[in-house]
């Protein structure tokens, strides 16, 4: 190769090379941006705000309905004390009490006290709803938790 054609390569090379690295140090500079990192803490803060719902609806199933209903809602309780959180739940049965209350219930509408089940079959839920005197002996909303505990 001639000495102008090697000349004319380089330059082409650093060319390409110098506009990669722009576009690298372009997105890190985006990824560093202050919006960017106050949506990111906003993120966050939602997670975190969120967890114990998030834990109560995605707690794995157990044997029965009403165990697994119980699981969850522990779990929720847990999930609010552990972040310093108003609880969940005014009121949680202990877990035999739970049990005995959620089984006096008619076995169909025993998978409406999951959490999780309640949400995606909301209607029929509504429909097949127990006596609040039940629910009483299972749980009790905390008024205090901001409206989103779940509802009857």
């Amino acid at each position: 190769m001639d000495g102008k054609r090697l000349a004319s390569m380089s330059g082409a090379v650093l060319i390409v090379a110098g506009a990669a690295a722009l576009v690298v140090l372009s997105r890190r500079r985006a990824d560093t941006h202050p919006a960017a990192a106050a949506a990111s803490i906003r993120h966050d803060g939602l997670d975190w705000a969120t967890a114990p719902l998030d834990v109560m609806f995605t707690t794995a199933d157990a044997n029965t309905p009403c165990e697994t209903a119980y699981n969850a809602m522990r779990a929720g309780q847990d999930a609010a004390a552990a972040r310093n959180k108003a609880p969940l739940f005014a009121f949680l049965a202990g877990r035999d009490a739970f049990l005995a209350a959620c089984n006096q219930m008619p076995p169909e509408a025993r998978p409406c006290a999951v959490p999780r089940y309640a949400r995606d079959h909301r209607d029929a839920c509504v429909k097949m709803r127990p006596p609040s005197a039940v629910l009483d002996q299972m749980y009790k909303a905390n008024p205090d938790y901001g409206g989103v505990a779940p509802v009857r």
